[in-house]
């Protein structure tokens, strides 16, 4: 993606780029093992991988949330819950998800 990594050392005892870099690549292939591709929406509102694992829960809630719109769940806390850092792996594997829909959607965006 880009990542440009710096080797500097924060002196109030924080977190170097480097070091979150790491972490987020880290992350992201863990995130990249979670689940198997090809991925399947059962034309209702769920998405699922190959190995029938819940990725996506497309649930209609407007009422609940006050919102115009479907929302969309990121699955599997249920399993990764028990992982090592499991919210730095749930919140990956939604930045994973948006960053290909977006690649996606640019790829086939027709030219203005």
């Amino acid at each position: 993606m880009g990542r440009q990594e710096s080797q500097a050392v924060r002196k109030d005892g924080g977190v170097t780029m480097a070091e979150t870099n790491t972490k987020a690549d880290d992350l992201r292939k863990r995130v990249l093992a979670l689940y198997e591709p090809p991925f399947k929406f059962d034309g209702i509102s769920y998405v699922w991988d190959a190995n029938g694992e819940m990725v996506l829960d497309g649930k209609d809630d407007r009422e609940k949330a006050d919102l115009r719109g479907p929302i969309v769940l990121v699955r599997g806390w249920g399993r990764i819950s028990y992982m090592a850092d499991p919210e730095g792996l749930h919140t990956a594997v939604g930045e994973l998800i948006a960053e290909a829909l977006t690649e996606y959607w640019e790829r086939r965006k027709e030219p203005a």
